[in-house]
C-alpha cells in the first residue's frame, strides 16, 4: 500500500479538510460546496384556496409537515443529530384567518436508528475517489439515502402546534421572508459543511413557488431569519409567543 493511498483513506475516515486543501484548483471546487440553491415551480395549485399539488422539491418529511399546499411562508430545518423541525403562516381560506403553526419530530432517534439499520449506507473503498467508481459509489448511497428518508418519514410522530395571529404580523413576516427570497442568488457558496442544519425556505406567491435550500446559514438574511423562526417555534411551543417581539425584529 502507498503513502498516497493511505493518505487518501485517512482523508476519507477523519474528513481532514487540510487534504482537500492540497489538492489541484479543478478539484478544490468541489470542496467549495454549493451551501444554498434557489429554485422556483410554477404553481399548480387551486388559485382561490391555495390548496393543489404541492411543490416537487419537498422532502418526504416536508411533505409529513407541509403536504397539503404551498404556503406563503414556509421554514423546514433538519439537524443532523435530531428531529426536524418547522413553522409556516397562511391564511385559512374558509375564515380568512392567518394561522401560524409549528411541525417537529418527536421521535427522530428511535427512527434514525431504525434506519440506518434497515437502509445503511455503503462504506467507503479506495477506490471510489476516483472516476466512475466514485460516482456510482455516491449515487448508490443517494438512492439509499433517499429511500431510507421515505421510510423513516412513514414512522415519525409530528407534534403541531397551530394558532391565529394578527393580520400585521403575518403580512410583515411574509413580505420580509418572500423578499428574502426573491432577491436571494441562484447559488451561495461556501466551506464545505458535512454537519448541521439543513434550512428550506420557500414561499407561494401569485403563480409561483420560490424554495432556497441552505445547508448551515451562517450569515445574512437567511440567518437571520433562522434565528427568528426558531425563536417563534420554540415560543409557540411553551406558550410564550409574543407577536411583539417578532414585530420589532430586523428580519432584513
Amino acid at each position: 500500500m502507498t503513502i498516497k493511498t493511505i493518505g487518501l483513506i485517512l482523508g476519507f475516515l477523519f474528513l481532514d479538510l487540510s487534504v482537500f486543501a492540497q489538492l489541484p484548483q479543478g478539484k478544490r471546487e468541489r470542496w467549495l460546496a454549493v451551501r444554498a440553491t434557489k429554485t422556483f415551480e410554477k404553481s399548480l395549485a387551486n388559485d382561490a384556496t391555495r390548496r393543489g399539488e404541492v411543490s416537487a422539491s419537498k422532502t418526504p418529511t416536508e411533505r409529513l409537515f407541509f403536504g397539503d399546499f404551498d404556503a406563503p411562508f414556509e421554514f423546514y430545518a433538519a439537524p443532523s443529530f435530531e428531529g426536524a423541525y418547522g413553522c409556516r403562516i397562511f391564511r385559512q381560506p374558509e375564515s380568512g384567518f392567518w394561522m401560524f403553526e409549528t411541525k417537529r419530530v418527536l421521535n427522530w432517534e428511535e427512527v434514525d436508528k431504525i434506519g440506518r439499520r434497515e437502509y445503511p449506507s455503503q462504506i467507503i473503498q479506495i477506490a471510489l475517489s476516483q472516476g466512475r467508481d466514485a460516482e456510482a459509489w455516491e449515487e448508490m448511497n443517494r438512492t439509499i439515502a433517499d429511500r431510507r428518508a421515505r421510510e423513516n418519514a412513514k414512522l415519525y410522530r409530528v407534534k403541531t402546534v397551530s394558532f391565529p395571529i394578527a393580520d400585521s404580523l403575518a403580512r410583515r413576516l411574509c413580505a420580509d421572508f418572500f423578499v428574502a427570497l426573491a432577491t436571494a442568488p441562484d447559488t451561495i457558496r461556501g466551506q464545505g459543511v458535512f454537519d448541521g442544519l439543513s434550512a428550506t425556505f420557500r414561499s407561494a406567491a401569485d403563480d409561483r413557488v420560490w424554495t432556497l435550500k441552505y445547508h448551515e446559514p451562517d450569515e445574512g438574511d437567511f440567518l437571520r431569519l433562522t434565528e427568528l423562526c426558531t425563536r417563534m417555534i420554540r415560543d409557540a411551543e411553551t406558550d410564550a409567543f409574543d407577536p411583539r417581539k417578532y414585530m420589532q425584529t430586523r428580519t432584513l
